[in-house]
């Protein structure tokens, strides 16, 4: 059997990388942003930071509340086997 070797991940990473900066797009939001006077750039890195730490503060409180969810579930799981237990030990 023919094994493919492991893939190299920094080489794939560098191809990427390569792709992106060579996207249309990418260099249509730099020319564009090269293009803004200063405040207006710190304006556009000061509103990106805070859509992106918004955005990840969504996230980390939609995956808190699924561990909690998991967690209580896990909870009354483990009082209804103990309910269970009981009554079957109780007839």
């Amino acid at each position: 059997m023919d094994f493919e070797p492991k893939p190299d991940w920094e080489e794939k990473l560098q191809e990427v990388e390569v792709k992106i900066n060579n996207s249309p797009l990418t260099n249509q939001a730099r020319n564009w942003f090269s293009n803004l006077p200063k405040p207006a750039q710190i304006a556009v890195v000061a509103g990106t930071i805070f859509l992106t730490f918004t955005i990840l503060n969504i996230f980390l409180k939609i995956l808190t509340s699924i561990l909690t969810i998991a967690v209580l579930i896990g909870i009354l799981y483990v009082i209804y086997r103990f309910v269970l237990a009981a009554n079957s030990h109780g007839d």
